[in-house]
């Protein structure tokens, strides 16, 4: 289908969440039927062979091939709301092992310190608080920016021309120099950029954005891992097969950050949405699922048989959002800490299945 507006249901969710509840502390449910996801960890990785994908050391990108101490690695967690209180044990007791961090106010989140209160009223913790706790229950951190100021949310615009660019880039660099050196902390340089329609998307443009930003965090000596949006509010991919080679990075530590809603799962069918991430894998990139979830711009869709294909399987997926609701359609947990499936495809049994892995 096509869908002439942006998503516009997380803004709404961006503003309104407040995360609650007691940790889930069930036993973690296993998938016995998909076999497949860890393929690239089964494969992708020869100790026997010198030129094997991965290197040793923490989370590095090889040939297409994400790593950790040497072998292929597929973490599988959730997008995350801590800034507003750190607290990850829940979603490790799920067996996640990856937490993409909401950041909707770049502009004033600390770095480190203690709390503080934004002019929206909203309490930000630091996200030195937010990596340590992830980092004490296993947790990778993905620091995502996903709005400057609480309010200008990172959506639908070509980064270098909104109005605080400038400022935008000297907070990444902060983000960047304040974690360098700590490769579980990786950072998202942008959220989703450029209209939704792709009306007058140049692919240059595109390539000239996302090297600048990637500059930014590597002039700081943060070799990590970075997250690179695509086109289409980031569920447009056509442009990394042609220019995504082209991104340089001396670290070698570039993710393509797929997100996976109407372009994907109403749009596509599965044969097709394998064959647009089989030509990613055939371009040589590394990319992930940085969201996915049942609902988006307002009609419910059902992940699974995206989740399920061999392609996907093999790659981190972070499912859009870790929060206790009985009413949000998008949240992985009802207000008791139970998978939520409230009429959501089985949304919340699904992630956690995904989580408990094979």
């Amino acid at each position: 289908m096509c869908i002439d507006r942006p998503p516009s249901l997380r803004s709404v969710a961006f503003a309104l969440v407040l995360l609650a509840g007691c940790s889930a502390r069930a036993d973690a449910e296993r998938d016995p039927g998909d076999t497949a996801r860890d393929t690239a960890r089964d494969t992708a990785h020869d100790s026997g062979d010198s030129a094997a994908p991965c290197p040793d050391g923490a989370w590095r990108v090889r040939d297409g091939v994400i790593c950790n101490d040497g072998m292929a690695a597929r973490p599988v967690g959730a997008n995350a709301m801590h800034v507003f209180g750190p607290g990850s044990a829940d979603m490790a007791a799920w067996g996640m092992g990856i937490a993409r961090e909401f950041i909707g106010n770049v502009r004033d989140v600390p770095v480190d310190g203690g709390p503080i209160q934004d002019a929206n009223g909203s309490w930000l913790h630091p996200l030195r608080d937010v990596v340590a706790d992830n980092r004490a229950n296993g947790l990778v951190t993905v620091l995502s920016p996903m709005g400057w100021d609480g309010v200008e949310m990172l959506y639908g615009d070509d980064p270098a021309q909104t109005t605080y660019y400038a400022d935008y880039l000297e907070r990444l660099s902060t983000f960047a120099a304040a974690f360098s050196g700590e490769r579980d902390v990786w950072i998202s340089v942008w959220n989703e950029p450029y209209v939704w329609t792709g009306e007058g998307f140049d692919p240059d443009v595109w390539l000239h954005d996302q090297q600048a930003l990637v500059d930014v965090v590597r002039a700081t000596g943060n070799d990590s891992i970075v997250l690179v949006p695509g086109s289409h509010m980031g569920q447009g991919v056509e442009v990394w097969t042609t220019h995504g080679a082209s991104l340089l990075d001396p670290a070698g530590a570039v993710v393509f950050d797929v997100h996976a809603y109407e372009r994907w799962l109403l749009e596509r069918t599965p044969e097709t949405a394998a064959a647009d991430l089989r030509a990613l894998d055939d371009a040589g990139l590394a990319w992930m699922v940085g969201e996915v979830a049942p609902m988006n711009a307002g009609e419910l869709m059902d992940p699974r048989p995206f989740l399920a294909l061999p392609e996907v399987s093999a790659r981190p997926v972070t499912g859009w959002l870790w929060k206790y609701s009985d009413t949000d359609t998008d949240a992985i947990l009802d207000s008791t800490g139970a998978p939520n499936d409230r009429d959501n495809h089985e949304w919340g049994s699904t992630m956690r299945a995904l989580a408990a892995g094979p």
